[in-house]
């Protein structure tokens, strides 16, 4: 089979460096590597260098799900970048970062924090994109979830999971962000997802009026104190 390329990346830097650890950012479904800007911004003054770039989310292989891709683009990114990283993921992709560590068995990874999922409910979740975010015509709707269903998770998505996450390193701690006013992605889906592990080193928070990944646009200080808290919890600090 044709080996995934490696996407190009974007880095932002810090003004000044103050942790060893790259954040590596890996944005939503339809988005890009400009998407994340905004949580750049933030991490860069923290003292966090950061990379970004574009995951494939329009033709891919046949033979292949996007999940296996993103895995693979994600995994390439991984090995692009020199050091140890945090993943900081959204959405649906986040599901392939998770088969990133873990089937790519990732030691240089150190935490990972992952906003407005990933999820299960699939079917219910995707349904609410072809409602809300690209509407399609009331007879297309179950055809068109259907076909996504398939074509992004593929066959056995929540057996996988499960399997990913007995393998789960009890050293990379887990930052769950989740919103109470998001139609795309209700907190019930994320819970799920994270309820095939056990005793993970999941640490979750709520935004309870913020909708799907508009917590730091629309509640930066709420957002910002808690992703702080967490890396500066789990990174570690350069010292002169």
């Amino acid at each position: 089979m044709p080996k995934t390329p490696v996407p190009a990346l974007t880095y932002s830097r810090a003004t000044h460096q103050n942790f060893e650890e790259t954040i590596v950012f890996t944005h939503h479904f339809g988005g890009s590597h400009a998407t994340t800007k905004r949580h750049q911004d933030f991490v860069n003054d923290l003292g966090f260098d950061c990379v970004s770039f574009d995951l494939n989310c329009a033709k891919i292989p046949v033979y292949k799900t996007f999940f296996q891709v993103w895995r693979e683009e994600i995994h390439g990114v991984l090995n692009a970048v020199p050091g140890n990283k945090i993943i900081f993921s959204f959405s649906s992709p986040s599901a392939a970062s998770l088969a990133t560590i873990i089937d790519g068995n990732r030691k240089d990874v150190r935490a990972w924090i992952t906003d407005g999922g990933p999820f299960f409910d699939t079917f219910n979740c995707l349904e609410n994109f072809y409602r809300f975010i690209t509407p399609v015509a009331p007879w297309k709707l179950e055809l068109m979830t259907a076909a996504a269903f398939v074509k992004i998770g593929g066959i056995g998505y929540k057996s996988r999971v499960r399997r990913q996450f007995e393998s789960w390193p009890a050293d990379i701690p887990i930052l769950s962000i989740r919103t109470g006013n998001d139609r795309l992605v209700p907190i019930p889906a994320i819970d799920k997802f994270f309820a095939a592990g056990q005793n993970l080193p999941l640490q979750t928070f709520e935004i309870t009026e913020a909708q799907h990944l508009e917590g730091l646009k629309n509640f930066p200080d709420l957002y910002k104190h808690a992703v702080k808290e967490f890396l500066l919890k789990h990174a570690r600090a350069i010292y002169a």
